[in-house]
């Protein structure tokens, strides 16, 4: 669930096909990204150290981006349990 802006005023969304929609023009394509194995990808197409060593970076970003994500649904769903 989250909230969606109504005009009077917000209210949650229960809808899967709308969740499902808000979640693949929003998060989904970080998630996508943060689970390619981008390590394994530069190994086979026998790229220098150096482009192996950004492509981890993007990692760890995109990785961080993620927990940032998560993070905030903790607090969603402890704001709920009060």
């Amino acid at each position: 669930m989250y909230q969606r802006k109504t005009e009077v005023g917000f209210r949650w969304e229960r809808r899967l096909k709308t969740i499902s929609c808000n979640y693949l023009k929003s998060w989904f394509l970080l998630d996508l990204v943060s689970i390619i194995p981008f390590d394994l990808i530069s190994l086979v197409s026998g790229s220098d150290a150096m482009q192996q060593a950004k492509a981890v970076k993007l990692v760890r970003l995109l990785r961080l981006l993620k927990l940032v994500r998560v993070m905030r649904s903790t607090r969603f769903f402890r704001l709920i349990e009060l």
